[in-house]
Formats: structure tokens, sequence, C-alpha cells
């Protein structure tokens, strides 16, 4: 099981382990993908291209995205996922990447668990 907490804005952050090193990432359930890696990765990672993506931003913008395979690992498990690299600072954890996983955000309590729940 994975915890992690909620900053003061509500955002839920827990860690991954990318490339040997253990990093916060926003989970972000409106993400469908499974990474989004700040551009400084990329080079450290060189990892292999997956397939181009377009998308529609809300104000009508069409964006088109290469997306590439990166490996990390998310409470312990060791898993690939459809990644893209932005121009940003923060590491997304999309749904994607947690459709394995029980999510519970407790505002309350302050915290995020994200279990993998006991196969039958």
């Amino acid at each position: 099981m994975a915890t992690g907490v909620l900053t003061p804005g509500g955002m839920a952050i827990l860690e991954i382990e990318l490339s040997g090193r253990l990093l916060p990432a926003v989970i972000d359930t409106g993400f469908e993908g499974g990474l989004q890696l700040p551009h400084s990765w990329y080079p450290r990672l060189q990892p292999p291209p997956y397939r181009q993506v377009t998308y529609q931003l809300g104000g009508g913008q069409i964006l088109v995205q290469h997306t590439y395979l990166v490996t990390f690992a998310l409470d312990g498990h060791t898993q690939t996922v459809e990644t893209l690299f932005a121009d940003s600072d923060e590491i997304l954890l999309g749904v994607d990447a947690m459709r394995e996983y029980r999510l519970v955000i407790d505002f309350p309590a302050n915290s995020v668990t994200l279990e993998r729940p006991a196969v039958p």
C-alpha cells in the first residue's frame, strides 16, 4: 500500500520510484494517461517512442504530442505506462497507472492511500 498526503490546496501527492529515485507525484484523476514527466527527464530516460496522439483542448486548440513508454515503480510494483513529457516541474500520475489500485483520499484526515485489492 502506498500512502501520501494532501497539500494545503487539496492536491493528492504520493511517491513513485523513477530511475532509482523516489519522487513526489500528483495524482490526477482527470489525466487518462499513465505519467506526465517534466521535459528534463527525457534525456535521462531516453524512452522508446510509443505513438502520436491528438488532443483538443478546452479552448478548441488542437495539440499533437508524441508519447513514450516509461517504466517506474508504484508501491514496489513495476509497470510500464504511456508517458507524456511537458513544460512543467510536476510529475502527474494518471488513471492508466492506477487501474489495478483502489484510491482513497480522506480530506478530513489529510491522507491518501493507494492499494492493490486482494485477488479472490
